[in-house]
């Protein structure tokens, strides 16, 4: 299923400082998603990071910062578990492109609260 928000794209661009290093950006940051869009598009703040272009590139180059730095730094601004973003993120992954509301609440069923909290924000349901 593919999340989009641009509002929450808009926010991680206009951070004016890289959440990495600090490093001050005057063009804006970079969006990052930790879970990537090819994994299932989640335009969520608990699923991006602002990076500048430097870090950005090492990132994808396989360089610091690594996938668990940039999920400790979200979990912190956002005030919640890593395991919180990973059961959302990995929520969002198992619905059909097309789920219907009683279909995401039916996968909702077992999850943590707050997983299933971010999954209905992104999905707009809440």
């Amino acid at each position: 299923m593919i999340v989009k928000d641009d509002a929450a794209m808009d926010v991680a661009r206009r951070r004016p400082c890289c959440e990495w290093c600090g490093h001050r950006c005057p063009n804006g940051t970079h969006p990052h998603h930790l879970f990537t869009r090819g994994a299932g598009r989640i335009d969520a703040p608990w699923n991006l990071v602002s990076l500048c272009a430097f870090h950005h590139r090492s990132h994808h180059d396989g360089n610091e910062p690594l996938k668990a730095d940039l999920l400790a730094i979200v979990a912190q601004r956002e005030k919640m578990l890593q395991e919180d973003v990973e059961l959302a993120v990995w929520c969002v992954r198992r619905l059909p492109r097309d789920a219907r509301p009683e279909q995401v609440e039916r996968e909702l069923r077992g999850l943590k609260p707050l997983a299933a909290k971010l999954v209905r924000q992104a999905l707009k349901m809440e």
